[in-house]
C-alpha cells in the first residue's frame, strides 16, 4: 500500500513489480473537518498566503527556502497587502522577503485548522518530497486553493487551474504569480 500514485510508482520501479500488487490507499479526511463554518479574523484588505507544517522552517524538506525565494521574486507593489500565515510553529511576527509574517502556533484542533484554511486565500505548498500530503487534501476540502511544485506527490491532489496551480520546480516567479492569482 502506498499513500499516493507517485509513491506507488516508486515502489513498483524499485521492485520491478508490474503485478498490480502495489495499491494506492489515500488517507481519508473526516467530513466534519471540511464542514462549512466560521472564519478566523483577518487583516483588512490583505491577501493571506498560508504555509504550514510542524517545525516548518526548520524542516529542509518542507521547502521554506523555496517559498522565501518565490516571495523574493515579487515586486514591492505585488507584496503590498500580502500576509504570510505560518502554522506549526511559534515565533514573533516578522518580515519574510518583505512580506509581513505571522506565526499561528501548533494546531491542536482540527476545527481551528479548518477555520484557518477557510480564512486564507491560498496555501503555499513548496515541499520538496511528499508521499501523500494531508495538508493539501485538507486545504482543498475546505475550499482553499493550493499552489505546489510538480514533484513527488506534492501536486497529485491538485487539479491545475481548478483547485490550485501546479508549477515546475525552480520556477520561483511562476510560483509567486500563482500565489497572487490562485
Amino acid at each position: 500500500e502506498a499513500p499516493s500514485a507517485w509513491a506507488a510508482d516508486e515502489v513498483r520501479h524499485r521492485l520491478g513489480d508490474d503485478s498490480g500488487k502495489v495499491q494506492v490507499v489515500v488517507n481519508p479526511i473526516g467530513a466534519a473537518f471540511a464542514r462549512t463554518g466560521d472564519k478566523r479574523p483577518r487583516p483588512d484588505g490583505s491577501r493571506i498566503i498560508l504555509f504550514g507544517c510542524h517545525g516548518g522552517r526548520a524542516n529542509p524538506y518542507k521547502g521554506w527556502d523555496e517559498l522565501v525565494r518565490a516571495l523574493g521574486a515579487l515586486t514591492e507593489e505585488e507584496k503590498r497587502g500580502l500576509v504570510l500565515w505560518v502554522f506549526g510553529e511559534v515565533d514573533e511576527p516578522c518580515q519574510t522577503a518583505g512580506v509581513r509574517t505571522e506565526f499561528l502556533g501548533v494546531m491542536n484542533s482540527e476545527l481551528e485548522l479548518a477555520r484557518i484554511y477557510r480564512t486564507a486565500d491560498v496555501l503555499a505548498f513548496p515541499s520538496k518530497v511528499e508521499t501523500g500530503p494531508m495538508v493539501v487534501r485538507e486545504a482543498i476540502a475546505c475550499g482553499l486553493k493550493v499552489v505546489a511544485f510538480n514533484r513527488a506527490a506534492c501536486a497529485e491532489a491538485i487539479e491545475d487551474g481548478v483547485t490550485g496551480r501546479v508549477v515546475e520546480p525552480g520556477d520561483y516567479r511562476g510560483f509567486a504569480e500563482a500565489l497572487l492569482c490562485a
